[in-house]
């Protein structure tokens, strides 16, 4: 039986190699290669950053965190 440990050891392992099979096979392959992995690894880092931005901006207006928004002017209501 596989324990816990054995497990997150060898997800561990199986990361870093499919880093590795990326980095240096896929992405040196061709230029189109590389280009298009940096591309998808730029969109994705983009996408989990504003998702975490504004997941922590939720959960800090919950616990009552003040946070200064901009305010209009009177005349720009208009």
């Amino acid at each position: 039986m596989v324990s816990v440990i054995d497990f997150l050891v060898e997800l561990g392992n199986s990361i870093v190699g499919m880093a590795r099979i990326i980095g240096l096979e896929v992405a040196l392959g061709d230029p189109l290669s590389f280009v298009t992995i940096l591309l998808g690894a730029l969109i994705m880092a983009f996408s989990v950053g504003l998702l975490g931005y504004l997941a922590l901006g939720a959960l800090g207006r919950e616990l009552g965190i003040v946070t200064p928004t901009p305010r209009r002017n009177p005349s720009e209501t208009r």
